[in-house]
């Protein structure tokens, strides 16, 4: 272990709070810290690694976890992992211990169990702290059960709230650390100079020094301020307009609709493993109601078959191809909508997560982009950024795009 690892790792709080900048060797130490909690812990207790999404748990299994817990069959005699499933990310060692990998959005899997230990993994871009407040913390407080929350601060969300809680004195059962990336001695040490000299500063600021900055990486600025109203039935002669994102390999197909005149989010539609024409049908339907909605696109990877049903189904619907910069530009639309107060949606929880968690980062080749996570999806917030771009540019700019001059 390296000097920060170490320093968490002689803790003996209960509650653990590991603020650690990007590629600090957290997912690595936590992994570790299962195996040790696992050999002290009373026959057949169960430990549960959290992560936002299921295959965020993956890496810290299969690539940390795993390795290490294989290799003490030949270093100990009475300790060893007897049996391990990759695919559902379980192992169980020879006292009857078990570590189970859990989703956070997946909120029935988190009820019913005590368990002897916890680590909650990235948790601070869980926006909904119930996760921990209503399902974790019952779980842990039969055996009184010690809890890891390991993350990168994304704002100054609940996560931050619980590092306060590690840092006051009249709190004795929490202790709270923060680390930046150059804690890991195998970091180059050009990597972290070329990262602060070509970020934007409150983006290293909190991906590399692990700072709470509000909306530090954020590409929306305001989404709170813009949670309001409700979702609506259509009115008579009144102008919508609608954003369609179809699902690609494992992704979502969303459909928002939007009040023109109010610029309120009325309807939002969401599938996953659905049959195509069922979901296209019920968009169709859909936009149909709501007055004919005009509809915008994303045809990126799409083929004609698609325009040709919808089509067929007397939609208004144009395409928009996200390729060379146009995703960009979209974003950006939606990001000064939202910063202005121009756009109003209710509280739909998939779509306000996607928006708080959408951010700017880094390629490789060190240019900035926007995006979310891997693991994690942006439906909702390209469906919404479509309608927008339908109720910022106007039938005129419509018109152009028919034709083929916009884009």
């Amino acid at each position: 272990m390296h000097r920060g690892q170490r320093e968490i790792d002689e803790c003996e709080a209960r509650f653990i709070v590991a603020c650690w900048g990007r590629q600090g060797g957290k997912s690595k130490w936590l992994a570790h810290r299962y195996i040790a909690d696992a050999a002290i812990a009373p026959p057949g207790s169960i430990i549960w690694h959290v992560a936002p999404e299921y295959n965020l748990a993956q890496p810290v299994f299969l690539e940390h976890f795993l390795p290490a817990a294989r290799r003490l069959k030949h270093l100990t005699a009475d300790f060893y992992l007897q049996g391990w499933s990759e695919r559902d990310l379980i192992a169980r060692f020879s006292n009857g211990v078990k570590v189970e990998c859990k989703s956070a959005d997946n909120i029935g899997s988190l009820q019913g169990r005590t368990l002897y230990g916890l680590g909650f993994d990235e948790c601070a871009t869980v926006n909904d702290s119930r996760v921990w407040e209503q399902y974790l913390r019952p779980a842990v407080a039969v055996n009184r059960s010690r809890v890891y929350f390991i993350s990168t601060p994304k704002g100054r969300n609940w996560f931050f709230d619980i590092y306060r809680a590690g840092t006051d004195p009249h709190q004795p059962e929490w202790a709270a650390f923060r680390m930046a990336s150059d804690v890991n001695p195998y970091i180059p040490a050009d990597e972290f100079a070329h990262a602060k000299r070509t970020l934007p500063e409150r983006v290293f600021r909190q991906e590399w020094l692990a700072e709470f900055i509000e909306d530090a990486s954020s590409v929306f600025r305001g989404v709170k301020e813009c949670v309001g109203g409700s979702l609506q039935e259509p009115v008579k002669n009144r102008h919508y307009v609608a954003g369609l994102d179809l699902a690609k390999h494992l992704d979502f197909s969303v459909l928002v609709v939007v009040d023109a005149e109010a610029r309120q989010v009325v309807h939002f539609e969401r599938y996953r493993e659905v049959d195509w024409h069922r979901q296209l049908a019920s968009f169709a339907a859909t936009c149909r109601r709501y007055n004919n909605a005009r509809c915008l696109l994303d045809s990126t990877g799409l083929g004609d078959p698609i325009y040709d049903f919808l089509q067929r189904a007397g939609l208004w619907v144009e395409p928009m191809n996200l390729q060379g910069g146009r995703k960009f530009d979209l974003i950006s639309c939606l990001s000064l909508a939202i910063e202005n107060r121009d756009i109003r949606f209710p509280k739909i929880e998939e779509l306000i997560n996607e928006l708080l968690i959408y951010e700017y980062s880094t390629t490789k080749a060190g240019n900035l982009k926007m995006g979310v996570g891997h693991g994690y999806h942006d439906d909702c917030v390209i469906a919404l950024a479509l309608a927008t771009w339908m109720l910022q540019h106007g039938a005129g700019q419509i018109a152009c795009l028919r034709k083929g001059r916009m884009f």
